[in-house]
């Protein structure tokens, strides 16, 4: 299954809209992600994630594979300091409301997750 990866929210919000009606289930799944660093475990790095998938869809001349439309939206560094943290946490929940308020505005069920592409 081939993957299309986005940086920018209002990128993946375009894609949204142009796909609004080939969106497997009408699902847009949404999350947070943290992950330490590779040198300091107190730091967490803060992702949006957000995922959908459009497809498959095939024709008498070319069949289609389903793909993943995903989000990958870096906000900062979480350190436990409220005053450093808070910016981080604030730039997520803008991003998130961004892409909530698209699925609002499409008919679309948002869900907490991501989806992957399983391993064979």
């Amino acid at each position: 299954m081939a993957i299309v990866e986005f940086t920018s929210v209002e990128e993946f919000c375009d894609e949204l809209r142009k796909e609004k009606g080939n969106i497997q289930r009408r699902i847009v799944r949404i999350t947070n992600l943290f992950t330490p660093p590779h040198l300091y475990r107190n730091i967490r790095h803060v992702k949006v994630l957000a995922t959908f998938v459009v497809g498959p869809f095939t024709s008498a001349l070319v069949p289609a594979e389903a793909q993943i439309i995903r989000l990958e939206r870096y906000c900062g560094d979480v350190w436990g300091i409220q005053v450093q943290d808070d910016p981080v946490f604030e730039r997520s929940r803008k991003a998130t409301e961004q892409i909530e308020a698209v699925c609002k505005e499409l008919g679309l069920e948002v869900r907490p997750g991501v989806i992957e592409e399983a391993e064979a």
